[in-house]
């Protein structure tokens, strides 16, 4: 057996193990959505409101430099998405109420 068919055994036995590992930790088995999402949010779990602020700004930024890299990427976060009278109208409505809480 050459070098490269060595490797190629090499590579399907531990792909082979990797594989078994994997079953056996059950993440190929379908999860919940209830799962999924208590998956997702774990590593922000505990996390103080200033640490996550700090989180979405560089979400926010990282997407601006994602979409000002597109051709049209100028137009795209020059777009402002106009929002109807009646959802301004919720929206003061619920300003209002929330300023009379306070």
């Amino acid at each position: 057996m050459d070098r490269a068919q060595t490797r190629s055994v090499v590579r399907a036995s531990l792909l082979k193990q990797a594989m078994a590992e994997l079953r056996s930790e059950h993440l190929l088995r379908p999860k919940s959505d209830r799962d999924a999402i208590t998956e997702d949010i774990r590593p922000y779990v505990g996390t103080t409101l200033a640490e996550r602020d700090e989180i979405m700004q560089r979400l926010c930024e990282f997407a601006a430099e994602q979409i000002a890299a597109r051709p049209d990427g100028a137009r795209v976060l020059a777009f402002r998405d106009h929002r109807s009278e009646s959802s301004m109208a919720l929206w003061r409505s619920l300003v209002a109420r929330y300023r009379e809480t306070r």
